[in-house]
């Protein structure tokens, strides 16, 4: 299994840390959410993994290996997004040809196959491309390169919701054939929540929270019930809070068994499962407090 560890990673911009001392993990065959509010480091964090910033401080390894200057770490990895100024001018055939060179795992007829699917002129320049366009081209080196972690900087922006179902279906595809990891950074967090295996949440350029989905959905909980009931809250952490009519409803964070899921609905809990947006809805705001 390979690895992209993230140690104690610092940048800063004209004095201000867009990444402050950041720690996280990347396994492969697994499909992260990258996720947070804007300016929060999401996309200093990509950059500097695949070397297009340096580090002030802090490692970026590749199964042990430091990926700054390291050629063969860095053909493994990728980074696109829905606008690529080193593009500009540059016919879709010459990007086609340059990945090919780049990219020890660049799939040449899959390149093909993608360039139809997204109905693309491989003779037009990338600069007269419409955003959804040059989104396509994004995705077409993104998937052809078949690096063995690729990473998406909401490449999905400029997509209509039909290229956008089918952009999803490819990735799946890819992921369930090949073992690949994906990074996407994304706001369209309901919409694509189906995709995640994992999720990196950032605020204020560390990671919040890293944790499995599924774990997750299992440990961030919404309980309801009259504001008085509160006190039976005391053994897990609460998020947020509101009140409505003299009824309070908690998101709150703990291990929920079965018998403990009980118990609460014993004492008058009404407890529902969150989606994914609102759990990073409620982290972050509660982060923000």
């Amino acid at each position: 299994m390979s690895v992209i560890e993230v140690r104690d990673l610092t940048k800063s911009f004209k004095g201000k840390k867009a990444v402050d001392q950041l720690n996280v993990t990347f396994e492969s065959g697994k499909i992260y959410a990258l996720l947070g509010r804007n300016a929060v480091g999401k996309t200093t964090l990509m950059r500097l993994m695949t070397t297009k910033y340096i580090a002030d401080a802090g490692s970026i390894t590749y199964n042990g290996e430091e990926v700054f200057e390291n050629e063969k770490a860095l053909r493994k990895m990728c980074m696109f997004s829905d606008d690529m100024p080193g593009f500009v001018g540059i016919k879709i055939k010459k990007l086609l040809k340059m990945a090919e060179v780049f990219y020890e795992g660049y799939d040449k007829e899959y390149a093909k196959y993608l360039i139809e699917e997204f109905d693309l002129d491989v003779n037009a320049r990338y600069s007269n491309l419409s955003k959804g366009q040059k989104t396509a081209v994004a995705i077409v080196l993104g998937l052809s390169s078949r690096c063995e972690f690729t990473i998406f900087d909401e490449i999905y922006s400029g997509l209509d919701a039909v290229m956008r179902k089918q952009f999803y279906r490819l990735l799946l595809e890819e992921y369930s054939e090949r073992e690949r990891t994906f990074i996407l950074s994304t706001h369209l967090i309901d919409e694509m929540s189906n995709l995640f295996t994992d999720v990196v949440i950032m605020e204020h350029g560390k990671v919040l929270l890293e944790q499995e989905i599924e774990e997750l959905k299992h440990s961030v909980l919404s309980f309801r019930a009259p504001k008085e009931k509160k006190a039976f809250l005391h053994q897990v952490e609460i998020i947020t809070e509101s009140e409505f009519a003299g009824t309070s409803t908690w998101i709150v964070k703990g291990e929920f068994s079965q018998k403990v899921l009980e118990d609460f609905k014993n004492q008058g809990f009404e407890i529902t499962a969150l989606s994914l947006q609102d759990i990073f809805v409620a982290l972050t705001e509660n982060e923000r407090r």
